[in-house]
């Protein structure tokens, strides 16, 4: 139990340290974090939302964290699903995407119009 505990915290440690990608230098070929990341990109690629689900269920990656962070081929997930026509990846992927800062405007409606 303590040995799986461990796996899991390096696991989410390597992901909030730096953006992951598949072709990284920083992550050895073989490794965890390496499959996972090619599984991960392989189901993007290939338009399979329910095998993507399951893969980032397995590894326990948050969709967010994918969106935030996976980059395949250089690209961020959402950004490489929509180059590969991965319609049903970015259709469940979407709304874990982080959409500009809006900003708030007040206006005084009282006030005369210059």
């Amino acid at each position: 139990m303590k040995r799986y505990l461990t796996l899991t915290s390096i696991l989410a440690a390597a992901l909030l340290a730096v953006p992951a990608a598949a072709d990284s230098r920083f992550i050895k070929e073989g490794s965890y974090l390496h499959t996972a990341l090619v599984e991960v990109c392989t189901h993007t690629r290939n338009d399979q939302p329910a095998k993507l689900f399951n893969t980032l269920r397995e590894y326990r990656i948050s969709k967010q964290s994918a969106v935030d962070k996976v980059m395949c081929n250089k690209q961020q997930l959402l950004t490489f699903a929509r180059n590969n026509n991965a319609q049903r990846v970015v259709a469940m992927l979407q709304p874990y995407e982080r959409l500009p800062e809006r900003k708030v405007t007040i206006s005084d409606i009282t006030a005369p119009a210059n």
